[in-house]
């Protein structure tokens, strides 16, 4: 199966949930009490057969797609051993990227998923409630553009004018 896609559901990300693997997509059911499901898929760049990340997706059967948010591997730190020190000219970058070639290895065999699967955790925590938690790493994720919503003003009803 290209990009060993199952194998990376059940080896990298170690999923708990009732779900299956369609071609390179994740498809699971994070929790009985809400009819929604968790749909994830490799985030593609502009060149060929290239991946930067995860593409995480909340949906509902009736209304439709809910949430997408991307986990990138470059901001998680996914290919931070294998990168470092590499040095490419400017707008050739893979740092971050693997490329599936049609080898007989998995192209993201020396990834680092931790971050990324604690992500994932949170994500499915905040959107599916009673869900099993994802089996974390050690490192401490670091889930960008995530920030506090401003507190709404309070509105109190107004008498009307004549």
């Amino acid at each position: 199966m290209s990009l060993f896609a199952e194998q990376f559901f059940q080896q990298e990300l170690r999923l708990p949930y009732v779900g299956t693997v369609v071609a390179d997509t994740y498809y699971a059911l994070p929790s009985t009490e809400t009819p929604a499901r968790l749909r994830l898929d490799f985030q593609r760049t502009v060149v060929e057969n290239e991946y930067d990340g995860l593409r995480l997706t909340t949906v509902h059967p009736t209304v439709g797609q809910i949430d997408t948010v991307t986990l990138s591997f470059a901001e998680h730190g996914v290919f931070r051993e294998r990168d470092t020190g590499r040095t490419e000219r400017w707008g050739h970058s893979q740092n971050g990227c693997f490329t599936d070639r049609g080898s007989s290895e998995p192209p993201w065999k020396t990834g680092d998923f931790a971050a990324v699967r604690d992500a994932v955790n949170k994500y499915v925590q905040m959107w599916f409630v009673g869900a099993t938690p994802v089996p974390t790493g050690t490192r401490v994720s670091r889930v960008r553009g995530v920030r506090k919503l401003p507190d709404l003003p309070t509105r109190t009803p107004s008498s009307p004018s004549r």
